[in-house]
């Protein structure tokens, strides 16, 4: 048997591609999960689309290969997706100023004869995107949202899958050729293989305290549309500038984020929700200057983990000892093509899945 440690993004990619593989995976969780669900991951919207680069370098081809593994599992699998709240609405990257345009076009001309995106001109963007926007931009039209704590409760939801939440892992020791872990309440779990996927967490193992991690904080905006957004409801595409607005899920948007490396706090900031309002500014500016006045902004605070390569760390790291760690703002796309990563490493069937 195989014991993952953290059942979010990580962990439940990693768990799902070994009990693919026919391993016996016990998850434990930290958090006790409400109704299959972390609730710290409850509030969120998500969107999964390919790494926007204009150099196919390593991590662009990672994380582009991570988002179609996970896009064809959510487009052959209906109830999948609907436990995800997927929804394929698409993404729209503006060309909001001179270097951004010269990197989409760039992007396209890589990527657009595969049918993985294509350039809107500024004057097909209503059309294409439900809001006139003063630039054009490129449209990737098998992108999509989903909700990330369905997504690890789809995930999860396997026969060869044992789920323990309230069970943080304390230590970690090797004892003969297996590893036993520690965890809350003096018991312990003997195991053949260990995942660690427990985001800075992994910093508490002596076997993992030398890998280098960082918070960074990213706070986002919920916006009511009915009295909030008002004509921004007609937003039907992911928009992206800098920043992110989502199209209404619900009844409600998401505009976000922030970005402050090094900090893990996690109390709401007024200057954060004007930081990612002036973004919005840069293609919608008199909406953007509207939002920045509402009266008691409220939304949702995440710390990301990233590493100072901001490539995450997935590999072995000792005889049985695996990591998946340091996904930074792409956790989907990297988490998934970690997760199968790992797997193959386990099995030592060397053929992840993601490539297929």
């Amino acid at each position: 048997a195989t014991v993952v440690i953290g059942g979010s993004l990580a962990g439940a990619f990693a768990a799902r591609s070994l009990a693919e593989r026919g391993i016996p995976v016990t998850v434990l969780e930290r958090q006790r999960l409400i109704d299959d669900e972390l609730p710290t991951l409850t509030p969120r919207v998500a969107v999964l689309q390919p790494k926007i680069n204009d150099i196919n370098d390593p991590a662009g081809v990672w994380l582009r290969e991570g988002y179609a593994f996970v896009e064809r599992w959510l487009r052959s699998n209906p109830t999948f997706a609907e436990q995800c709240g997927w929804q394929a609405c698409g993404s729209f990257q503006t060309a909001y100023d001179e270097r951004s345009e010269r990197r989409l076009r760039r992007f396209v001309e890589q990527f657009g004869r595969t049918g993985l995106c294509r350039w809107v001109d500024a004057g097909q963007t209503e059309e294409q995107a439900g809001v006139a926007l003063p630039c054009g931009g490129v449209l990737i039209e098998r992108a999509g949202v989903l909700r990330p704590a369905g997504l690890c409760a789809a995930l999860l939801d396997h026969p060869n899958i044992t789920i323990r939440d309230t069970t943080p892992a304390r230590s970690l020791q090797r004892v003969g050729r297996d590893w036993v872990i520690s965890h809350q309440g003096e018991g312990s779990i003997q195991a053949k293989a260990v995942v660690v996927a427990n985001a800075l967490d992994a910093l508490r193992f002596d076997q993992t305290r030398h890998l280098e991690l960082k918070p960074v904080r990213g706070q986002v905006t919920l916006l009511e549309s009915a009295w909030q957004a008002r004509r921004l409801t007609q937003l039907r595409r992911a928009l992206f500038f800098g920043g992110y607005l989502l199209p209404p899920i619900s009844g409600v948007q998401t505009l976000g984020a922030s970005f402050v490396p090094g900090d893990d706090a996690s109390g709401w900031r007024d200057t954060e929700h004007a930081g990612v309002c002036d973004k919005l500014g840069r293609v919608l500016p008199d909406q953007a200057q509207r939002l920045r006045a509402i009266d008691l902004p409220k939304g949702w605070v995440g710390i990301r983990t990233t590493t100072p390569t901001h490539r995450c760390y997935a590999d072995a790291v000792g005889d049985g000892l695996y990591v998946s760690l340091g996904h930074g703002s792409h956790g989907i796309s990297s988490a998934a093509a970690a997760g199968e990563h790992v797997a193959a490493l386990v099995t030592g069937d060397g053929t992840p899945r993601v490539t297929d």
